[in-house]
């Protein structure tokens, strides 16, 4: 009996030495994995952005006082690098803050309406600041906030945008495109890369509503493709005096190109384009048949933003082909022609816009423009931190750009 009992001790004794030898296999394997993980995260994802502009110029030297986050090494966040998960978490995952907006209807020339909506608070600051007797006499500049292609100020993002606005003491305004934030749809004209007639109407509108106050802009994604071409456009005119612009499309082929690839086809492409057809289809019990420029059966079938520009945009905007218009509406060449202080940010990841597609070059020739790449950032994404609700690497970067560029425009007053 004492022998049997010896004997069951001894298996379980020897089963117990199995587990343990299993469990610290799979721990060791573990371990392995996890320390591997983190030195290629180390030596391959971590860098430092690269700063692409005159080395000589006033701006680049502005740049390298006031932005230090442009010349220190980006930490993306651990698990979500990847240039399509730093998009994507950084939409679905970034708490959205509340702010108060005071929503301006500007009525355009050809009888179309957008939003303007100003961050209350900072219209009630910059109220104070000229009630204080220390009060610049040119008034606190304004920052204007161009969304992407369907961003409105519900969006995290623009909400993040509004508050570091607000709390670098900018009056601070989102300007939405045709038919987004709740605006009524009122003519057939929506939205198009290559036009800046609305950005004109309302550029010219701040100005009338504050004389005195410097004008910086900051613009995202197709916001970015309309202030520079704005830029370019309008010259030595230009109301602003400072832009910033973040994951902007240099070449229109080529950013073709990649949103019909996969998987850039199914993740970003079908998305953004059933939020443009439904658009359309909301409003298009507000037209009679005869005043619209397309086909409203056509617009039923879209399932592709090139879809949508072949139906809708190249016929409301007069051309003959999306390759004409995508053509029309790439700015690579039309860096060399802007004299107001430019700054652009691109991540070399981003599925918009292909490192390939960006233009370094011509933005080391321009003492007035500079580029700035990030290996990692996705389209407008910048996540970093281990939760990343909060405040993004853009954020930060956004708001060490509004620095420089604001203290280069108080220089040249001097």
């Amino acid at each position: 009996m004492a022998a049997g009992s010896s004997d069951s001790i001894d298996d379980v004794l020897k089963f117990l030495d199995i587990v343990f030898v299993f469990e610290v296999s799979w721990l060791i394997l573990f371990v392995g994995i996890a320390a591997a993980y983190i030195i290629h995260y180390v030596v391959f994802v971590v860098n430092m952005p690269s700063v692409h502009a005159r080395q000589d110029s006033r701006l680049f030297r502005t740049i390298r006082k006031h932005c230090p986050i442009l010349f220190q090494s980006y930490w993306p966040t651990l698990w979500g690098y990847n240039g399509h998960m730093t998009s994507i978490v950084r939409a679905r995952l970034q708490q959205s803050l509340p702010v108060d907006y005071d929503r301006e209807v500007l009525c355009l020339s050809d009888g179309g309406e957008i939003a303007l909506d100003w961050v209350a608070e900072s219209i009630k600051q910059s109220q104070m600041s000229c009630d204080d007797t220390s009060c610049s006499v040119k008034g606190s500049p304004v920052l204007l906030i161009l969304p992407g292609l369907t961003g409105d100020i519900t969006h995290n993002y623009i909400r993040h945008f509004s508050i570091d606005g607000l709390e670098m003491q900018f009056l601070t305004v989102v300007f939405s495109q045709r038919g987004n934030g709740g605006i009524k749809l009122k003519t057939t004209k929506t939205y198009c890369a290559a036009d800046t007639q609305d950005l004109r109407e309302v550029l010219s509108h701040i100005r009338a509503k504050y004389p005195t106050h410097p004008i910086f802009a900051v613009g995202v994604s197709i916001g970015g493709v309309l202030l520079t071409r704005y830029l370019f456009e309008s010259g030595d005119e230009s109301l602003l005096s400072g832009v910033v612009v973040i994951s902007s499309l240099w070449d229109g082929m080529e950013s073709r190109k990649a949103l019909s690839s996969f998987p850039n086809k199914q993740l970003y492409n079908h998305f953004l384009a059933s939020k443009m057809k439904r658009m359309i289809l909301r409003h298009q019990t507000d037209f009679e048949p005869h005043e619209l420029d397309f086909n409203m059966d056509s617009v039923h079938k879209v399932t592709t933003l090139e879809d949508f520009d072949e139906q809708v945009t190249i016929k409301v905007f007069n051309y003959m082909s999306v390759q004409d218009y995508y053509k029309d509406s790439t700015n690579k060449d039309r860096i060399s022609g802007i004299s107001t202080p430019l700054i652009a940010i691109n991540a070399a990841d981003d599925p918009f816009a292909p490192k390939h597609s960006l233009p370094i070059k011509e933005f080391q020739g321009n003492p007035c423009t500079a580029l700035v790449i990030t290996e990692r950032g996705g389209h407008f994404g910048f996540i970093e931190g281990l939760l990343p609700f909060g405040q993004t690497w853009m954020d930060r970067a956004l708001r060490q750009c509004m620095e420089a560029l604001r203290n280069y425009h108080s220089q040249g007053e001097l």
